[in-house]
């Protein structure tokens, strides 16, 4: 995979799944069952399986087809839990690290704890600097304040002033309580696969994995998905349509565009849409 080439693979009223597929048995059918593909989600290995039925003859053994978030947790090593049950686990860190005389009701927490972990999913899926993330939103609350004498701050407002400096401490103390458990959020899960990458991919494994479908990677799935074309263990094939793609200004392509020019590994393949 050295440099940046473009394959445009054009079959007539062929979906993407279809030419998908079509590779898999042309380039691939030797070894299928150490091959794992990879798409953006669990919906789409349904159609993948139809495609690959439409063009054998014969029976084959179909590769392990999995989503990319369910890839990701088996890097990690990690179990992805509910909203609902990270919103409970969040509660008891809180009680935990907060000053009785200060702790909230759950319905209150509620109301700013799921924003909040919002907040913390989109710093790690990222693989954002969280204490500068965190400090950056504390310090936009103190300017917004800025203005206000001090004999005008009330005790309600130099509580809401501290909430904001508490966030940091909220953030690292959820997050290694749950990794201690063996579960967690979307974003902490790519963060601690990033991490654990070294590992899984010198594992003497001979699995080769081919990632199919993605436009929009976030830095995490950059991440991986590079390092193991690195490692010649994985390919990509995107989904795209020409005339976007070649079109400097068009944001339909901005991704791939983006990703041509930085990745270390270049752009493997490019399937133009039908």
């Amino acid at each position: 995979f050295i440099g940046a080439f473009f394959y445009f693979y054009r079959m007539t009223n062929a979906t993407f799944l279809d030419k998908i597929a079509s590779v898999l048995i042309e380039n691939y059918s030797d070894n299928l069952s150490n091959t794992i593909v990879v798409l953006p989600n669990k919906r789409a290995k349904i159609f993948l399986i139809e495609a690959l039925k439409n063009q054998v003859a014969t029976n084959i053994l179909s590769p392990e087809i999995i989503s990319i978030e369910d890839f990701v947790q088996n890097i990690a090593g990690i179990r992805t839990i509910d909203p609902i049950e990270l919103l409970f686990e969040f509660y008891e860190v809180y009680l935990s690290i907060t000053d009785k005389a200060n702790q909230q009701s759950f319905d209150l927490f509620a109301n700013w704890a799921k924003t909040l972990l919002q907040d913390f999913n989109e710093i790690d899926r990222y693989l954002l600097e969280p204490s500068h993330v965190l400090s950056y939103l504390k310090d936009i609350e103190d300017i917004k304040k800025w203005g206000i004498e001090v004999e005008n701050k009330t005790a309600l407002l130099e509580k809401y002033i501290d909430f904001w400096k508490l966030l940091p401490n909220y953030y690292q103390s959820l997050y290694h309580y749950l990794l201690e458990k063996k579960i967690g959020y979307q974003g902490l899960i790519y963060r601690e696969a990033v991490t654990n990458l070294p590992v899984f991919s010198n594992n003497g494994d001979a699995t080769f994995y081919v990632f199919a479908g993605f436009n929009a990677l976030n830095a995490a799935e950059e991440k991986i998905i590079q390092h193991l074309m690195v490692n010649d263990r994985a390919t990509i094939f995107w989904d795209a349509d020409q005339t976007f793609l070649n079109d400097p200004y068009h944001d339909a392509g901005l991704f791939i565009r983006r990703f041509k020019e930085s990745w270390k590994t270049g752009i493997s393949y490019v399937f133009c849409a039908s």
